[in-house]
């Protein structure tokens, strides 16, 4: 009976303990897709770092880092580099400042590179040893995220610089910003709104911005085999849709849904060609689709943003 007890806990510690594989940082291109908000007058700019590209600094070598500014004719601005070491380290050389909205990053002088995330053998109450003697990062809490068809460990995190908690994700990093351990808030806010390497995955935690404000796939194929047009009028919180399908069809099923596939709206029609409204009012700012079915086959999908 004891033996079987034992087996049971080393089956139980070996699942809990060792069964959710690690996500280290990627080493192909990858995105993440970030919104700078400042507060006192509600101004919103998006942006994306960008890592594509091998480079060698300081004789070690690492992943290229750019910052792209969206609805920008600049050129992206070459930050630096990003480097894991086998202890599932994150380290940045920095090259050029790195602005993140009302200032730049100031790392510490004379330092090649700094320790941007560690994501090993985190425990709660922790304290990180990441830009110590400016800040305090620890670790309040441990839990999983499930993104795609996977499960990643994510870490919440109090760091008194930044204005609330900030969870770190395995492979992607801080759902406020990518340089959140050396960043500060104030009268601002950052948002991770998305990562990307080969899909888009939606990492904010925060229900006001839940969306990417990109236009790019966020995980479905827009289906243009007929015609659906979307005339959005914000002031009268009013969407039409028109559409014009195979005169066959009929019985069809018109709903709004969020980027996660939540039915926000619904309507039926009973023909194959028509144009209808939808009451807006209350969903949030961010990204939605419009999609149109038949026998719960989708027909036809188009996105739509409201800023």
């Amino acid at each position: 009976m004891k033996k079987l007890t034992y087996l049971i806990l080393f089956l139980c510690f070996s699942i809990f303990g060792y069964g959710q594989s690690y996500f280290p940082f990627p080493t192909i291109p990858a995105k993440w897709y970030r919104m700078f908000c400042y507060v006192p007058s509600n101004t919103i700019s998006c942006s994306q770092y960008i890592q594509e590209g091998d480079t060698a600094l300081n004789e070690r070598w690492y992943r290229k880092v750019y910052l792209s500014y969206y609805n920008s004719n600049s050129s992206p601005i070459f930050l630096g580099g990003i480097r894991e070491d086998n202890f599932k380290r994150i380290y940045f050389a920095p090259v050029s400042p790195v602005p993140t909205g009302l200032y730049f990053i100031q790392f510490p002088a004379g330092e090649p590179e700094v320790l941007l995330y560690t994501f090993d053998n985190l425990s709660i109450g922790m304290h990180l040893p990441i830009n110590t003697g400016y800040t305090d990062i620890t670790v309040y809490d441990i839990d999983s995220v499930l993104l795609g068809d996977s499960y990643r460990k994510r870490y919440l995190i109090h760091n008194p610089k930044l204005c609330g908690f900030d969870y770190w994700i395995e492979g992607i990093g801080s759902t406020k910003d990518l340089f959140s351990s050396y960043a500060r808030e104030f009268e601002w806010l950052f948002y991770t709104l998305c990562f990307e390497d080969t899909v888009i995955y939606h990492v904010s935690p925060y229900n006001y911005f839940t969306e990417c404000y990109y236009p790019s796939n966020v995980g479905y194929i827009e289906k243009e085999n007929s015609f659906l047009n979307l005339f959005l009028v914000p002031a009268k919180n009013q969407l039409t849709v028109e559409y014009q399908l195979p005169s066959n069809m009929s019985h069809l099923v018109i709903q709004l849904t969020d980027a996660y596939g939540h039915i926000l709206r619904s309507q039926i029609s009973y023909t194959s060609k028509d144009c209808i409204q939808f009451d807006i009012q209350g969903l949030h700012r961010g990204s939605y689709l419009c999609n149109v079915y038949c026998e719960n086959k989708l027909l036809i999908s188009k996105k739509f943003v409201l800023l």
